[in-house]
């Protein structure tokens, strides 16, 4: 489960983060401006937070494979779509209509799947899964965009399709292995009586701030290094450095929470994202402490990542992990978005981003917090708590 979710996770940020790489090609092609293309993207984000409560329901019922299948098929369409696409409406088409379910479905499956693996092995098993998100950005986005210049974008697009289908398939019979589903004795959870969830409220604030202090660094932090002046290339190799903390954050963070549980190591990557995001706010820093400060911030955000996907299953594991799941994508989606607008704002009218960084150290605070009154509010009223069996066949199916 582990090599599976890791590969999908992969193929699926790498192929999906490699569009905006790609959109001054398209737009130097299409005679049009990147802005306009990239609002293509905007929307898309939007729609994949909006049906992640369908894609649930749809693992909850059909099992992981065939969600997988059905996911992989439109992601292969959807970069065959854009390849061959001749305007900017048709990209607007094919990544909504496609990309949209695409998206969802990969994602969701992905970690319900992980999450199932049991509670003792859940954190390791959502760590090296997510670190496949930091592998596709590092890896698969920078050779896409390499083939591009080399072969045009078309190009590089309908190889990643041929990779996604090549990896991606042959991983999806990998993925069920060792999966413990609920017994019969669960029942299923509305999405009105998950809303009305004492634990769920706390976690999803938890998961904005989540989405308000990452997406600070990833959003801000190149374009705060160069307003310091420092040179692109300088402050891309501070945000390859935070991401090379995520990667190793993700499966280190999620390994130790099985052990030492989750509240001990989240309160641990959370001291830690919140001691280099204040750093980062600082003026005037040497290049080696960017560096050194990249690292422990993305080391703290991985392990975070991996604590709270953990956490979430084991306070809402049963017939409607998938609906919980998918619900939680909002949260994430809400913090990025707001992060992305006042970060700018914020930078517009104070000439800094050390206000941006300070602000998510009280995110980071405020996450912590609602963890660990989610972790010590009772959660019985959603579902007993006993009655689990081990899956025999290797597929939910």
């Amino acid at each position: 489960m582990r090599v599976a979710g890791f590969l999908l996770l992969m193929l699926l940020s790498g192929a999906v983060y490699t569009f905006p790489s790609l959109t001054p090609a398209m737009a130097a092609e299409f005679g049009t401006s990147r802005t306009a293309l990239q609002g293509a993207y905007s929307v898309w984000s939007l729609a994949v937070a909006a049906i992640g409560p369908l894609a649930g329901r749809l693992v909850d019922r059909q099992g992981f494979r065939r969600t997988l299948s059905i996911g992989i098929v439109t992601l292969v369409l959807m970069l065959v779509g854009v390849a061959v696409a001749q305007a900017p409406w048709q990209v607007y088409a094919v990544l909504v209509l496609i990309g949209t379910p695409a998206y969802a479905l990969l994602q969701v499956a992905t970690i319900v799947a992980a999450t199932r693996t049991g509670a003792r092995r859940r954190g390791s098993a959502l760590g090296v899964a997510g670190a496949g998100i930091g592998v596709g950005l590092t890896v698969i986005v920078p050779g896409a965009v390499w083939l591009s210049g080399a072969f045009g974008w078309r190009v590089a697009l309908l190889a990643l399709a041929g990779l996604s289908a090549g990896i991606g398939f042959p991983s999806i019979f990998l993925v069920a292995r060792g999966v413990v589903m609920p017994s019969a004795e669960h029942t299923s959870l509305s999405f009105r009586r998950l809303l009305g969830s004492y634990p769920f409220v706390l976690m999803f604030i938890g998961g904005v701030c989540i989405g308000l202090f990452d997406e600070s660094l990833y959003q801000h932090l190149v374009p705060h290094l160069m307003a310091l002046g420092f040179s692109a290339g300088a402050a891309g190799t501070v945000l390859g450095v935070t991401s090379l903390g995520y990667m190793i954050g993700q499966v280190v963070g999620g390994s130790l929470s099985d052990r030492w549980g989750r509240w001990t190591i989240g309160l641990g990557a959370a001291l830690l994202s919140g001691i280099g995001l204040a750093i980062f706010s600082v003026a005037g820093l040497e290049m080696v402490v960017l560096l050194l400060t990249a690292f422990v911030a993305g080391l703290g955000v991985g392990a975070t990542i991996a604590v709270r996907n953990a956490t979430l299953g084991d306070l809402f594991d049963g017939p409607s992990l998938g609906l919980v799941t998918g619900t939680y994508q909002w949260a994430y989606a809400s913090g990025a978005a707001i992060m992305g607008w006042a970060g700018s704002y914020i930078y517009e009218r104070l000439d800094s981003y050390g206000p941006v960084f300070l602000a998510s150290v009280a995110a980071a605070a405020l996450w912590i917090l609602c963890l660990r009154l989610a972790l010590a509010a009772p959660n019985t009223t959603i579902w007993p708590a006993s009655g689990w069996r081990a899956a025999g066949s290797g597929d939910d199916s």
